[in-house]
């Protein structure tokens, strides 16, 4: 997984949600883990998407 100091778009706001993100889906992740083969997040504001 990239480094959130990666990115070159977005604020102090971005690192904040990319933080949040990450330990939300490692969480999530893990909790369904038996329940389903690949689990997919998609971000509807991801910015650039680059």
């Amino acid at each position: 997984m990239k480094s959130t100091d990666d990115h070159e778009f977005g604020g102090q706001h971005t690192e904040i949600k990319l933080e949040l993100v990450e330990k939300y889906l490692k969480a999530y992740s893990t909790a369904l883990r038996q329940k389903f083969n690949s689990l997919w997040y998609i971000d509807a504001f991801a910015g650039t998407g680059s």
